[in-house]
Formats: structure tokens, sequence, C-alpha cells
């Protein structure tokens, strides 16, 4: 009974037709689908006009590898935001590009070292959102350019340490599929 309920609940949704412009005053949660790995990536967006958007966003990945007595975790988390601005919102399929901040801290430990980062950055990134209906969309997103601040502290295990500091200007190629319930 429930599958035949939300199986129903889907093809009604999915009847209604949706266009970007309609995100005007609503709230937006996204997750990414694709690509699958360890790591999690959930936005909140909020629709400030027909056009734009301003969203944030919470990544959260563990890592674990245990290769015979050699072990490495790594936990890693960030937030971030965007200024979104949609080039067609009259549209279905709407093209968009943004702007925004990053803030990340990153902890590594194995056999032989602890390490502790944080990074700040700013990126560039474009795609598609293709609006199912005023409730559902699917969005394919890329990231391009970016600038990134790592400062981070390397303890080894014999008791030496190290600092680093970079800067990382980057080009990027690193697709992802993000699914949208508005409300």
């Amino acid at each position: 009974m429930k599958r035949t309920i939300l199986f129903f609940t889907i093809i009604g949704l999915i009847g209604v037709r949706g266009e970007a412009g309609e995100i005007k005053g609503k709230w937006g949660l996204g997750v990414r689908v694709v690509p699958i790995s360890y790591s999690s990536t959930i936005s909140v967006l909020r629709g400030i006009s027909s056009r734009t958007a301003l969203l944030g966003l919470i990544s959260f990945s563990i890592h674990h590898r245990d290769i015979n007595s050699y072990w490495y975790s790594t936990i890693s988390t960030g937030i971030g935001g965007e200024w979104r601005r949609y080039t067609r919102p009259e549209n279905r399929i709407s093209p968009y590009f943004g702007m925004g901040p990053s803030f990340g801290l990153t902890r590594s430990r194995s056999s032989s070292f602890n390490r502790l980062e944080w990074n700040a950055g700013l990126g560039f990134n474009f795609g598609a959102e293709y609006h199912v209906n005023e409730y559902l969309s699917l969005s394919s997103h890329l990231p391009l350019l970016g600038y990134t601040f790592t400062n981070g502290k390397i303890e080894y295990s014999n008791g030496d340490e190290d600092r680093e500091k970079l800067h990382d200007f980057h080009f990027l190629i690193n697709p992802s599929l993000i699914f949208r319930l508005y409300f």
C-alpha cells in the first residue's frame, strides 16, 4: 500500500510543469547523487528572485584505509556558499553560473603522522538545472575555476613537525548530478 501511494505521488508530481522562474521565495534542499563516493554534500537554496538564488553547502567525508600494518584515515568537513544566477528562468532547462566562498577542516592520521589543516577558497561554477516540475529538479553542476589557501600542520611519529601554507589556483572539471526538492 505504501509503495502504491508513493508511486502515485511521484507520478502526480511529475505531471506538473516547472521552470527556474518559479524559485522566487522558495527553499530547496539538494543532495549530490553522482558521483557516488565516500563524501556527502547537502545544499540549501533560497530563491531570491526568478533569476537569482543563494545557496549554503555542507560537506562531510570519512575515509579509512588499512594495508598490512599501515593505516590511514581522514575526516573532512566543509561549508560554503554560492550566489547563483539563472540565464533562462522561463525555461524548463535553465543554465546558470555561480560563485562563492568555501571553508574546510581536514584531520588526517596514519601510523606515521598526524595532520590538521584548514582551507579557505573562492570558486566559480556553472551548470544547468532541469525542472521536472515546481517541486523537483535535477542539476548538472560543474565547478570550473577556483582558488584555495591551505594552512596545515603535520606531526610525525618521530617527533618532527612541519607547517605548510599553500596557494592553489585551479581549473577543475569535476561534474556532479544534484537532486533538489523545492518547498
